[in-house]
């Protein structure tokens, strides 16, 4: 559930950067931080520390109160395609769990 809250965040960067015509180096300047961590963010691929999401959300001109609004652990903003990729990196991990446990 946890990590269903994560990638709504992250898509929801992406869809506001998107709708403003920001580009990812554009939003990246305005926040602090490299144009690789706003991708790696909006991808899913990092969790942000909270003074950086922040940032981020401050750099999109949008209230707080407002980007989470409709970010809840109950609702299912995130496209389809987005939660097979959230379910194949749980398998990868889990996978990769079992390597480095099996063994003790």
């Amino acid at each position: 559930m946890e990590e269903d809250v994560i990638l709504k965040i992250s898509y929801r960067i992406k869809e506001i950067r998107k709708e403003r015509g920001i580009t990812i180096q554009e939003l990246a300047d305005r926040a602090g931080v490299s144009k690789g961590l706003i991708s790696q963010i909006e991808n899913n691929r990092t969790v942000p520390s909270l003074m950086v999401l922040i940032d981020i959300i401050k750099s999109l001109d949008v209230d707080l109160n407002q980007f989470f609004k409709d970010i809840s652990a109950s609702s299912n903003k995130a496209p389809w395609w987005s939660k097979e990729k959230q379910n194949m990196n749980l398998l990868k991990r889990s996978r990769h769990w079992d390597f480095y446990t099996s063994g003790s």
